[in-house]
């Protein structure tokens, strides 16, 4: 059976180009079509740091500079199925396609040089950059790169030896750990690729796609749902036994406001404010239900990529922000922490249903307190505490949660 990803990209090649009707207003919490993108299918978005959005098309590149409306077709660049991108922090525009490669552009996508020195394959799968601008990418039949620190070469540094066409999906978390999911679980490096273990397994699913939460949560698209890690991969558990279901997961997307969105496989789009514990359906608007690409820019615009319907945008931050206000947590909660191994300081989010006394303490593993990082009496709702390792050496630290009458406790890796 030919994976969907590959089915897709040959079914863009083939499919002509359909008109589209002209685009009405943006209402908050409604999808919009753009008629100002031909009506493609589209593979891949980035957003750049300067609020330029880009799009992997079945043909071409493309990019808008004003949220969506216009579009300009870049060009300097063969006609071919762009199927990855990524955008450095000092604004280099890296796109990967289906058998032409990687190519570069360090002028918002007007001009382009191909980059594919120590690539055994053209046929790429994913991108993506870590906070420093290094660069991973990942090929189908299962290679993943890692763009040499000399900016002259690509470098194997994963080979699964997968005998299908999949690629890896990738994720990297601000501290750089890298993540990389095949149809053989997950394996993540902390060292920039140098070395790989295997994180434990998810299953039998295929991953088709990965996201980083912004308190360190890992999620992992498959083609059985949506699965969670909340100790850097440690360990998994399901996370779509709400109106997600088993459902195939090709996209991954969270916003500034920390919600998670899912891009699904003839379902539409999804969408959970608590880390995964319910989901629900936000297809209003939305006429094309598969889904093959997401991505959000920092002022609440979420945008969709279609197998056949080209490209939609919804307003988020207002119905994400207006549904955040009312939605406290429904017990007490303590997250993981973000990140986490960390080097020195590290990020402890807990939730209140209601106002409570509360003392968060560190300890080590010989029980001996370390810290007090919270002693007050808090309001109803989501808190964030910060702890500095200072000069301790590396190793395994407890944080202990105590908030009226609930007590929690979860171990934290420190890393020099």
């Amino acid at each position: 059976m030919i994976p969907s990803r590959l089915q897709t990209i040959i079914a863009g090649m083939v499919l002509s180009l359909l008109a589209t009707a002209p685009a009405a207003a943006q209402d908050a919490g409604v999808w919009q079509s753009l008629s100002g993108f031909p009506r493609l299918e589209v593979f891949a978005l980035a957003v750049g740091g300067d609020g330029a959005i880009y799009a992997g098309a079945s043909d071409a590149l493309y990019r808008s500079d004003d949220g969506g409306d216009a579009w300009t077709r870049l060009e300097d660049l063969d006609s071919l199925a762009y199927t990855a991108m990524a955008v450095t922090p000092d604004g280099m525009l890296y796109a990967g396609s289906h058998g032409g490669g990687i190519v570069r552009s360090a002028d918002r996508g007007d001009t382009w040089e191909a980059v594919n020195a120590g690539l055994n394959t053209l046929d790429i799968g994913d991108l993506v950059a870590d906070s420093s601008g290094r660069l991973y990418a990942s090929a189908f039949l299962g290679p993943v790169y890692r763009w040499s620190e000399d900016g002259a070469v690509w470098e194997e540094v994963l080979n699964p030896g997968l005998g299908s066409p999949f690629s890896p999906a990738l994720a990297v978390t601000p501290a750089g750990v890298v993540f990389s999911g095949t149809d053989e679980g997950v394996r993540r490096s902390a060292d920039e690729g140098a070395n790989w273990e295997a994180a434990s397994t998810i299953g039998n699913p295929y991953i088709e796609s990965l996201a980083i939460g912004r308190d360190g949560a890992v999620f992992a698209g498959t083609d059985a749902g949506v699965y969670r890690s909340l100790d850097s991969g440690a360990t998994w558990e399901a996370v779509h036994t709400d109106a997600l279901g088993a459902t195939n997961v090709r996209a991954l997307v969270i916003t500034s406001e920390n919600a998670l969105f899912a891009g699904t496989h003839e379902a539409g789009v999804f969408r959970t404010l608590d880390n995964g514990a319910t989901w629900e359906a936000v297809n209003d608007g939305l006429a094309d239900l598969d889904i093959h690409a997401l991505a959000a820019t920092s002022d609440g615009l979420l945008f969709a990529g279609t197998i056949g319907g080209g490209l939609f945008r919804r307003d988020v931050a207002t119905d994400v922000a207006n549904e955040s206000a009312v939605s406290l947590p429904a017990s007490y909660v303590l997250e993981a922490n973000y990140p986490n191994p960390f080097n020195p300081s590290t990020t402890l989010r807990f939730g209140l249903p209601e106002a409570a006394a509360v003392t968060v303490t560190v300890y080590d593993v010989a029980g001996r307190r370390l810290a007090v990082l919270v002693q007050a009496t808090l309001a109803a709702g989501w808190h964030e505490a910060v702890f500095d390792a200072g000069a301790l050496p590396s190793g395994v630290y407890f944080y202990r949660f105590e908030a009226g009458p609930h007590t929690d406790v979860r171990q934290m890796v420190l890393l020099r």
